[in-house]
């Protein structure tokens, strides 16, 4: 208990608020999800430092109260908006590995005239 003490003491608590809220928000879409285990870390700890650091922007550009219950309300949307972003990411991936020839294909097919 006084390591975890002295962890939130070291990031503060604003941060550690952020980060756990951001990777629980990442959490509950990935058990929802059918991914494979290195999958589900990635966006874990993907929607916990997207959260650390875009949601304090989202607070400062909207102006809202800087409190911890703004924070972690703002953290949990943050980290489920990222791993949105990694789920697309997966999908690339994925695709890149069944054909990788698939990006030149879609740049072919995009700028074909």
């Amino acid at each position: 208990m006084e390591k975890i003490k002295a962890l939130i003491d070291s990031i503060g608590f604003n941060n550690f608020v952020l980060l756990a809220s951001g990777a629980l928000g990442a959490f509950s879409y990935a058990i929802k999800k059918e991914m494979k285990l290195w999958q589900r870390l990635s966006v874990i700890i993907m929607g916990g430092a997207c959260s650390l650091f875009v949601a304090p922007l989202i607070v400062y550009y909207l102006n809202l109260p800087n409190t911890t219950q703004i924070a972690g309300g703002v953290g949990y949307l943050t980290g489920l908006f990222c791993i949105e972003v990694m789920e697309t990411f997966f999908r690339i991936f994925d695709e890149v590995q069944k054909n990788p020839k698939f990006i030149l294909d879609y740049i072919t097919k995009r700028f074909k005239r």
